[in-house]
C-alpha cells in the first residue's frame, strides 16, 4: 500500500501540492492529457522547475486562455487538441507569456469557502466527463467536502468558467489524477518536526495541524488516514512551490511516498 505524507511549513495550497504530485513523477503530459477529459474552457498549466527559481520543487499554476507567446520552452509535452495547454518546466518564469495571472492558490485557507461557485453544475461537468472512474470519484469527493458555493441548481456545465470555478475545479481533478497515477491509498499529513525542515518518513510525533487550504482539507478528509509509519523509508520525495512565492521563500508543501 502506498501512502503520501504531507509535511507543510506555510499554509498548504491545492497548487502547491500538485507541484509536489509532479515532482513526485507525474509528467505534465500527463496531468494535461488527463485534465483535457474534463470540459474547462480554455485554460493552460504551467509546471515550474526547482532550479529555474534557485530552490528545490515544482511550481505549479493554471491560468484562463488557450493561447501563450511562442519561444522560451524548448521541452515541450504532449500537446492534445483539447483546450488544455501545459508549458513544462519553463526556465523563464512567465516572462513575455502576454496571459492573465494565475488563478487560485496562495489566498485560501481551510477555512474559506467558494461563495460563488456553483459547485452542483461542477460536479456535473466532472460526471459528464471521460475521466477514468477512480479519478472521477475522488473528485467528487474532493468537491463534496468544499465548503460554500451557490445552491446546486442551474449553472453552466459547459464552456467557459468563471476564475473562481476555474481555480477550483482543475486543482481538485489534479490532485485526484496525481493520487491516481502514483496509486496512493491513504495519506497523512504532518506539521513541522521540533523545527525541521525535512519530510519525515519516521517519526515519534503524533500528527500536528497545520494550515491548509479548502481543497487540501478536502483530500485530508477523502482519503483514509494512516499511521503507524516509524521504520517506514520513503521511495520518492518531492516539493512544491507556490508560483508567485519569492526564492527562498518557506511557502512550500514537502511530501514523501511511502510503501508499507
Amino acid at each position: 500500500m502506498r501512502i503520501l505524507l504531507v509535511h507543510g511549513h506555510a499554509p498548504v495550497t491545492a497548487t502547491q501540492l500538485v507541484g509536489a504530485l509532479a515532482d513526485l513523477g507525474v509528467s505534465p503530459s500527463t496531468f494535461e492529457w488527463e485534465l483535457s477529459k474534463v470540459d474547462l474552457g480554455d485554460c493552460h498549466l504551467h509546471f515550474d522547475q526547482a532550479d529555474a527559481r534557485g530552490q528545490g520543487g515544482v511550481a505549479f499554476s493554471v491560468h484562463g486562455g488557450a493561447t501563450h507567446a511562442e519561444g522560451g520552452h524548448g521541452d515541450e509535452p504532449h500537446e492534445s487538441d483539447h483546450t488544455v495547454k501545459t508549458d513544462s518546466y519553463a526556465a523563464d518564469e512567465h516572462q513575455g507569456h502576454g496571459h492573465a495571472e494565475a488563478v487560485g492558490g496562495g489566498g485560501r485557507t481551510a477555512t474559506d469557502a467558494y461563495p460563488r461557485v456553483n459547485l452542483g453544475s461542477l460536479r456535473q461537468r466532472v460526471s459528464d466527463s471521460e475521466l477514468s472512474t477512480p479519478v472521477k470519484e475522488l473528485t467528487l469527493k474532493l468537491l463534496g467536502h468544499v465548503p460554500g458555493g451557490l445552491p446546486a441548481v442551474g449553472g453552466r456545465t459547459k464552456g467557459l468558467l468563471s476564475q473562481d470555478e476555474l481555480a477550483l475545479l482543475a486543482p481538485a481533478v489534479l490532485l485526484a489524477i496525481g493520487i491516481d497515477q502514483l496509486q496512493v491509498a491513504a495519506v497523512q499529513m504532518r506539521g513541522e518536526y521540533g523545527g525541521s525542515r525535512e519530510v519525515a518518513a519516521a517519526s515519534p510525533h503524533a500528527d500536528r495541524p497545520f494550515e491548509m487550504d479548502s481543497l487540501v482539507r478536502a483530500l485530508h478528509d477523502a482519503l483514509p488516514a494512516s499511521s503507524a509509519l516509524d521504520g517506514v523509508e520513503p521511495s520518492r520525495r518531492g516539493t512544491g512551490l507556490e508560483a508567485d512565492s519569492p526564492p527562498g521563500s518557506m511557502s512550500r508543501v514537502e511530501v514523501a511516498l511511502l510503501e508499507i
